[in-house]
């Protein structure tokens, strides 16, 4: 029991660090961005500008991850996509902040995330507009596309 204790007491001292943790190869940690979030939001605007969107469906972007997820990666994932489909739901996620989930014709909706303040447009909403939504980022989960960092294009009653 003795040597059990000890030897949790060493574990614990060299998990512990008097000094925090400085990121390498020059690295920002979190909260080290520079400017205010609306500065932030400005060069993200400016960088999209200049990276024209890949115009895409909500089909069309879930028949290219069923056939070839690394490739639909390739495809989509560093670019900023425009996204055009039909509104399943629009939601807040754990964090509150809104997601509109999109009809794909199967159980799992496709998913655009925005954070609180471009999510504000997403309020009016309703299930079965058709909206078009621009990601700057897409990554993929359980086979279907997650796009995040979004704001809405438009949206029109169908």
């Amino acid at each position: 029991m003795k040597k059990l204790l000890i030897g949790a007491a060493l574990g614990l001292a060299a998990c512990s660090s008097p000094e925090p943790a400085e990121p390498d190869d020059g690295a920002l940690a979190i909260g080290q961005l520079e400017g205010s979030g609306a500065e932030q939001a400005g060069a993200r605007d400016a960088v999209a500008a200049s990276n024209p969107a890949v115009k895409v469906t909500v089909d069309q972007l879930v028949a290219a991850f069923e056939a070839n997820e690394v490739g639909a990666m390739q495809d989509y994932g560093g670019v900023p996509v425009q996204l055009t489909g039909t509104v399943r739901r629009v939601v807040l996620d754990f964090a509150d902040d809104p997601a509109v989930l999109f009809e794909t014709g199967q159980t799992r909706p496709v998913q655009a995330l925005f954070d609180k303040r471009a999510g504000a447009s997403t309020g009016s909403l309703k299930k079965g507009q058709q909206a078009t939504v621009v990601c700057n980022e897409v990554r993929e989960i359980m086979g279907l596309p997650i796009l995040e960092d979004c704001r809405m294009a438009n949206a029109v009653d169908s």
